[in-house]
């Protein structure tokens, strides 16, 4: 799925926000919440960021970015999408 769809691949560290730009600098929320994905240092994930136009909504809202985190040992994903507003 991340090869398809030409994501960046890293591993995921929350001592080094460049892992999880720009998602950790709003704490750890959504696919990072502890509570809904367990410990993710270490883990695999993918990114697409930077408003590819492939991605632009024809009303509304810009894509911002998708990052999808995999977990290797329970083989869960999580998949956080967004888009700005206006």
């Amino acid at each position: 799925m991340a090869a398809r769809l030409e994501l960046e691949a890293r591993i995921v560290s929350l001592a080094d926000p460049s892992t999880v730009p720009p998602i950790v600098t709003d704490g750890e929320i959504g696919c990072l919440d502890p509570d809904t994905f367990g410990s993710v240092d270490g883990l695999p994930a993918y990114w697409l960021g930077g408003r590819p136009d492939q991605l632009s909504l024809a009303n509304g809202g810009q894509f911002e970015y998708m990052f999808l985190l995999f977990n290797t040992a329970t083989g869960l994903v999580c998949v956080q999408v967004a888009y700005a507003y206006g």
